[in-house]
């Protein structure tokens, strides 16, 4: 039985029975127990963690009701961007309204979990189609600068996605 659950069976036991909305009120809004009584806020990939700073800002001077419930988890792979997230938002950690962790946490129980900036930093491959084969863009280093060429797959398995040619970042590749 759940911390909530008991103190309910007490309650029902002590005063009789609940209203359908006295029950959903203590399920959904109990200060401790309840499904919104703790608000997560998971951001992956968060860095230094001034997003979250800034967050934690805004919540505490214009949301306060909300602040109140809210700990914002700043998930980061680099120690020493979890430090300086650490740093950032350390008034907020000392009152229990921010952590830093390596990992994301393995149960959110009422939150959001998202990140600013985290896909634009995930290694892609780039594939293009070319005479009707898959092959991969692979970078080289020709004299002074970096260039493309084309390669074939290297026998991975990969499926074109109907409407896309090619993705590029780099300048139109080679065919040496």
């Amino acid at each position: 039985m759940t911390p909530l659950a008991e103190l309910l069976a007490d309650r029902i036991r002590r005063f009789g029975p609940l209203t359908f909305a006295d029950y959903m009120r203590e399920c959904l809004y109990h200060p401790v127990h309840g499904y919104y009584s703790k608000a997560e806020f998971v951001e992956a990939g968060a860095g230094a963690g001034r997003f979250a700073a800034q967050v934690l800002d805004f919540c505490e001077a214009k949301l306060p009701a909300f602040y109140d419930a809210l700990r914002y988890v700043a998930v980061e792979r680099s120690v020493l961007r979890r430090e300086q997230a650490t740093i950032h938002s350390k008034r907020y950690a000392a009152a229990d309204h921010f952590t830093s962790s390596a990992e994301v946490p393995a149960h959110i129980a009422a939150g959001c979990f998202f990140s600013n900036e985290l896909v634009d930093a995930l290694p892609v491959h780039r594939v293009v189609m070319d005479g009707g084969t898959l092959k991969e863009i692979l970078v080289g280093f020709r004299r002074v600068r970096a260039h493309g060429r084309l390669w074939p797959s290297r026998g991975r398995s990969v499926r074109r996605a109907p409407h896309a040619r090619h993705a590029s970042c780099l300048s139109k590749p080679s065919r040496e």
